[in-house]
């Protein structure tokens, strides 16, 4: 039996089963803090800092409480929550404490307080939003020091916020924790409310399955109700440990049962978790010379050209200008032909003597082209470009998103030029062509 544990305890089935099936006290996760811990030894040198502006934390100097000014010599109940402008801090925790302020005085509480890993500035802005900062006293944990040192820290990055904190309250008296409430996920709101910490805590009734506030890491069995630990013999401890060892065990041989069928096949089923051990041929890397030349190796000049070279850099600049022409004429190489871009002559350049080209007749047709527009301008841009042309609404959207565009073709230069000012006066540029 020993070895058939010794084979799966590696298994991840095993490690999945046992912790669903785990019922010890060390299998869960526990706050330092619990009844009797005295807060300010438990988070030493940890200061909280008071909700309040930008502007009142500068006139302030950025100064922050220490915790003994929060707890010493007063009755105080604190609840701590994941994180401001959530939902259910908002809607259901903070609006719980709010509605018992006159029960909590009536008691004789001297302070209701409110924790968060915030800044301050965004924890004065969220109590402000909810209505709560005069009835409620506002505290930013800042880099979460407070709630580490608790070990009620949390991280949250599942729901995009990071580091925070658990959802919890406490009663405190001179610093010494009373009663203490953590739930068991951050997003549950069933015993960290005003009322369960409004009770005193003999008071109050113990559910069939307590939460993780009536456990403690110096607990002697798991699952124990509030005051229990202190009413067990070590005789039943021992009987709780002896069912908790038949239980491992009988899931052992449940497993061991389950690995000795034919038709399972565990490699099989964890084959795909496995990495791929098909090694694949690395890509080759191509050295590329130190100087790439794609026409090749070229041969060494002559001396005669090196000569020349020397000759040719000597020269001014002006000097080096004739080279080609005179190169051109000695070679007797074709002249170039000038080509006019406006389609009026081509062949060579003509001489003084030669015929001559028609003078350019003047232009009197014109275009007008939209260049660009603000974009905030856009609609009356639209409306003018409607103005002056038989487009719809749509039509004239379309042309105007097509930037640069000519909105309109065969106008006098005057009607060009008032319909550039129209466009200009109403946020866009427009030239005529």
């Amino acid at each position: 039996m020993a070895m058939s544990f010794l084979k799966l305890r590696n298994s991840p089935a095993l490690r999945s089963a046992a912790s669903s099936a785990r019922i010890g006290v060390s299998s869960r996760a526990f706050s330092k803090l619990s009844e009797g811990t005295d807060i300010t030894s438990a988070a030493p040198g940890v200061s909280l800092q008071k909700a309040r502006s930008w502007d009142e934390g500068v006139s302030s100097k950025f100064s922050t409480t220490p915790l003994s000014d929060i707890f010493k010599g007063k009755k105080v109940v604190i609840f701590g929550l994941p994180g401001a402008y959530t939902g259910v801090c908002s809607q259901q925790h903070v609006p719980s404490y709010k509605s018992h302020m006159d029960k909590f005085k009536a008691k004789g509480i001297d302070s209701v307080i409110c924790v968060s890993v915030n800044d301050p500035y965004t924890i004065n802005g969220w109590a402000e939003k909810i209505g709560a900062k005069d009835a409620i006293e506002f505290y930013g944990d800042f880099d979460g020091k407070f709630h580490k040192s608790l070990g009620l820290d949390k991280d949250l990055s599942a729901a995009l916020l990071g580091p925070r904190s658990e959802r919890w309250s406490a009663y405190v008296e001179d610093g010494k924790v009373k009663a203490v409430n953590v739930e068991e996920a951050p997003s549950d709101f069933k015993v960290t409310g005003a009322e369960p910490i409004y009770q005193k805590p003999k008071e109050r009734k113990v559910d069939s399955k307590p939460s993780r506030s009536s456990l403690s890491p110096s607990s002697p069995a798991p699952y124990l109700r509030p005051g229990e630990a202190s009413r067990l013999s070590p005789t039943a401890t021992r009987r709780r440990v002896v069912r908790v060892m038949k239980k491992l065990i009988s899931l052992v041989r449940n497993l061991h049962s389950r690995q000795c069928q034919p038709k399972l096949n565990w490699s099989a089923q964890v084959r795909f978790l496995q990495q791929d051990t098909v090694s694949k041929p690395k890509p080759k890397k191509y050295k590329y010379p130190s100087f790439y030349d794609p026409y090749g190796p070229r041969p060494q000049p002559s001396s005669k050209i090196v000569e020349l070279a020397e000759r040719i850099a000597a020269l001014s600049p002006e000097e080096r200008k004739q080279i080609g022409p005179a190169l051109n004429e000695h070679l007797r190489l074709p002249k170039q032909q000038m080509i006019s871009t406006q389609g009026m002559s081509v062949g060579a350049k003509q001489e003084a003597g030669g015929a001559k080209v028609e003078e350019k007749k003047e232009k009197t047709s014109f275009d007008v082209k939209l260049e660009k527009f603000d974009t905030a301008a856009k609609i009356k841009v639209i409306k003018e470009v409607r103005a002056f042309t038989s487009l719809g609404l749509k039509e004239a959207k379309e042309l105007v998103e097509k930037v640069p565009v000519v909105i309109k073709q065969g106008l006098t230069k005057e009607e060009a030029n008032g319909i550039i000012e129209k466009i200009k006066a109403v946020g866009g540029v427009a030239v005529m062509e």
